[in-house]
């Protein structure tokens, strides 16, 4: 039979173990509060929502980038005031956690509430002569300010509605709207484009109805910060001196030498130029590329598809043509993930 160890000998694992018990646990607390901190300070954020109203666009992640200051965005929220801003109020609140996220702290978020926040909301309602059930986003920079109704940054569709159902958000317009307040404030004009007419250019003045117009085009130039000066080169001596920018979209014919060289004096500027040309349309243009190192070729890519015909199904072209994949320049690198 064993004999079993001595008193002293099992005091001593005793201790021991409660010795390893005591060290043991300053170690986990401080590896806990070590992760936590870490992770406060280097977190990773995702939008997994099934909309993906919350996620910014690469146009916007460049602006917040390049922010020379600070950037104050006050959310006067009244979400009683309008169905819209009740139906948005939250995709729009973390849309704007997603703005001061990715600005590196050149972003301020303030929420006030005009029936919580009552000193707060009355000086925002005497600064921006705004009413108490106004539901609005308020953006300043430096004397600068800005204010958007967040009644206006979706398309409501209320189909639904009219047999009980919930009202649908058909498109959500809030990161367009404020990215383009903040260009602005930020810039502190309007930059202008001239867009060239008087050699069969697209048509950006027409009506949303025209299935030949590009309505949609200039709406979306608009939406950017961006304001459209329409400008006929062969009635206007040389290209206005407040040119940001010179738009030629889908020029069919010819330019006259004087306009040619109208263009070619703007870009000596230097200036910027974006050119949209078709293939089989020769307008003169294709020379003022050359002598910037640029070659047009008035080539025309097809995509064979199948066609069911009074014999069958058969092969045909389509020239209706959509890229999502390009090749690697740093004149495209911002649309390189364009259509997926």
């Amino acid at each position: 039979m064993a004999t079993p160890p001595p008193v002293s000998r099992l005091r001593q694992d005793r201790r021991i173990r409660t010795l390893n018990h005591w060290l043991f646990l300053p170690i986990l607390l401080f590896l806990f509060l070590g992760a936590n901190y870490i992770s406060w300070r280097h977190y990773f954020r995702a939008d997994w929502s099934l909309n993906r109203f919350q996620q910014i666009s690469g146009q916007t992640l460049n602006l917040l980038k390049n922010l020379p200051g600070e950037v104050v965005i006050t959310t006067f929220v009244a979400p009683e005031g309008d169905s819209t801003g009740n139906l948005i109020q939250e995709d729009v609140l973390k849309l704007l956690e997603e703005y001061k996220y990715r600005a590196g702290g050149k972003v301020k978020l303030v929420t006030v509430h005009p029936y919580l926040d009552f000193q707060a909301s009355q000086q925002l309602v005497e600064k921006f002569k705004l009413s108490s059930n106004e539901n609005v986003v308020i953006l300043e920079y430096g004397n600068r300010s800005k204010v958007l109704k967040v009644a206006e940054m979706a398309e409501i569709d209320p189909g639904m509605m009219m047999v009980g159902g919930a009202a649908r958000v058909k498109s959500f317009l809030a990161e367009e709207k404020i990215s383009s307040a903040v260009s602005e404030l930020v810039q502190g004009k309007t930059p202008k484009v001239y867009v060239s007419q008087g050699h069969g250019e697209f048509n950006l003045q027409s009506s949303d109805q025209d299935p030949a117009g590009y309505s949609k085009l200039a709406a979306r130039l608009r939406s950017q910060n961006l304001e459209l000066v329409f400008w006929n080169a062969g009635e206007q001596e040389g290209v206005p001196a407040d040119a940001d920018a010179v738009l030629v979209a889908g020029s069919k014919f010819p330019w006259s030498a004087s306009a040619l060289g109208a263009l070619r004096a703007y870009l000596a500027k230097p200036g910027r130029l974006l050119l949209a040309l078709d293939p089989g349309s020769p307008t003169g243009l294709e020379g003022l590329l050359e002598e910037q190192g640029l070659v047009f070729d008035a080539n025309k890519i097809f995509r064979k598809v199948m066609v069911l015909g009074p014999s069958g199904l058969g092969q045909g072209n389509l020239d209706e043509i959509v890229g999502s994949r390009f090749s690697l320049h740093p004149a495209i690198r911002r649309i390189e993930n364009v259509g997926g």
